[in-house]
Order: C-alpha cells, then structure tokens, then sequence
C-alpha cells in the first residue's frame, strides 16, 4: 500500500459484541470509558481489556518485576514456558498484566479517541497509539521470547 488508507487485507469496522469479546485473548481500548464498555458487555472480560497506555506501562512493569530476582511479583514463568504456544503464552502475559494492576497506577491510562466529545487531533491521537503500542509490544516480545 502507498498509504495508511490503502490497506492490503479486507478489514470493516464492526459492533463490539459479546462474542468477539469472548473470543479474544486480549482487549485493548483507547478510553477507559471504552474498558467500561466492554465490562459492561462481558464482566468476565474485565481482567484481559485495558487501555492502551494501560496496557505498555504494566507490560513494562512485569518485563521489570521479571527481571528484578527480589520483586514481590517475581518470575512466575513455569519450566516449559518457551516450549508453549503463541496463544497460550498471550494469554499467561494477559493474566500477568491483569496480577500487576494492583502494583503501579499508570500515568497516563487513556488515549482520548478523536471522534469523541473531548476529541483531539488525529494526529496526536495516532502518534500516542503507535507510541504506547510500540512500548507494549515491545515489552512483550520480551517477555514471551524469552
């Protein structure tokens, strides 16, 4: 593709419902008022949808608390880990992200969508997504890579 708009795979915009929910491993909002949504549609998805913002600073703090042999949270990575599935080590990390909500609060936990009512610049909008999407998969590949 020339450009951000020509896009090379079919993809539409569609209704979050409960289904899609359900079958996703991990859900990632802009807003929070966006995570209460999906809440709201699927209470048991709480503990796999943050915002993005959300989603790098804990990514980055389980990467840390990993690595940190003293960390209260620790590297619960069981033998066998690098052995597993792509999917089932996504999933393990999302419970990682979940276990570390009570251990930091983000700085920033939402990205304020540019269609809403306290919209913001596309532009600053897209370049604070790839900024925090860098960051958390970043920390990621790290984790589930290693």
């Amino acid at each position: 593709p020339d450009s951000i708009t020509e896009r090379s795979y079919p993809y539409a915009s569609q209704l979050l419902t409960n289904e899609l929910i359900s079958q996703a491993d991990l859900v990632l909002t802009m807003e929070r008022s966006h995570r209460s949504r999906v809440a709201e549609l699927s209470p048991a998805a709480r503990s796999k949808t943050f915002t993005i913002p959300e989603a790098a600073e804990l990514a980055e703090f389980v990467k840390l608390a990993i690595e940190d042999s003293d960390s209260e949270f620790g590297d619960n990575r069981e033998l066998g880990f690098a052995e597993l599935d792509p999917t089932k080590k996504l999933q393990w990390f999302t419970a990682e992200l979940n276990e570390a909500r009570g251990f930091i609060s983000p700085i920033l936990d939402e990205i304020k969508d540019a269609h809403g009512a306290d919209s913001i610049p596309h532009e600053l909008a897209f370049t604070q997504i790839e900024k925090f999407a860098t960051a958390f998969l970043k920390a990621q590949s790290e984790i589930v890579n290693a």
